[in-house]
């Protein structure tokens, strides 16, 4: 994954805890959400039992698809769990983030804002308050200072 991806995903979780915060308790209570952090969850390390699939809307079309795992969750009110992977590859892997992290994460943005229901400007607003919260933390200092700037133009373009 290159660098600053991981901590994209962290603003993308921090939307989550500003628009889900309820949900997110109730939804998954086996975790510690005080750090406004959520475990390392790709799409098969979140459990929950296969008969509740029928009840998640899903709608994702590609790499957007944990986040759709998580927001549908939610939005169904369903509890899940996070089970850390039984395999790790210890080789090197690729991820289709990797060739463009900032636009494939800024198409990624878009589906959330429509999967939570949320416009460019409330995102633009979460991304100031993420940068106050993680003022001179490494998640900070790892996402491509483009990400924001992209993030913010998009919010003005939108208005």
């Amino acid at each position: 994954m290159p660098v600053g991806r991981k901590e994209i995903e962290e603003f993308e979780q921090y939307l989550l805890f500003i628009h889900r915060a309820r949900q997110l308790s109730v939804t998954f209570p086996g975790c510690d959400l005080a750090l406004r952090i959520l475990p390392d969850g790709q799409a098969g390390c979140w459990a929950f039992r296969l008969h509740a699939a029928k009840w998640l809307p899903l709608t994702a079309s590609g790499y957007e698809i944990e986040y759709d795992l998580l927001v549908s969750t939610l939005d169904s009110g369903l509890r899940a769990a996070f089970t850390p992977p039984l395999i790790m590859s210890s080789g090197p892997r690729h991820s289709s983030a990797s060739t463009a992290p900032v636009d494939m994460s800024l198409h990624k943005l878009r589906f959330i804002e429509a999967k939570l229901r949320i416009t460019p400007q409330e995102t633009a607003k979460a991304w100031k308050e993420f940068s106050q919260y993680f003022a001179g933390s490494a998640v900070l200092q790892n996402i491509p200072a483009a990400y924001g700037e992209a993030l913010l133009r998009r919010a003005d373009a939108a208005k």
